[in-house]
């Protein structure tokens, strides 16, 4: 990466909703479909002073892109940071919620 940091990009296909509970915790998670609210198993998988980019809301309704951090001490905060609209979060192979 341009900041010398190294670093690694995986793509992974399956239950959006459940994540990769056996690969974090990450630093990083970006969501790249609408969860109608935040899945708790992506914010326990995030890392301690890690932050995770999710787009929620309903599907045809009002969503929001949200940031989400993990402080060092495991406190996790939440703010909107625009209006967007996504398809759904794939769930349980295959149904979207």
């Amino acid at each position: 990466d341009a900041a010398g940091g190294g670093g690694a990009i995986t793509i992974v296909r399956g239950d959006g909703w459940a994540g990769l509970p056996d690969h974090g915790p990450f630093d990083a998670i970006h969501v790249g479909a609408a969860a109608a609210t935040v899945p708790r198993a992506l914010v326990d998988q995030l890392a301690n002073g890690g932050r995770m980019v999710i787009p929620v809301g309903p599907d045809g309704g009002e969503q929001y892109l949200v940031q989400i951090d993990k402080d060092a001490n495991g406190k996790v905060t939440q703010k909107k940071l625009m209006g967007v609209r996504y398809v759904p979060l794939v769930q349980n192979g295959g149904a979207s919620s």
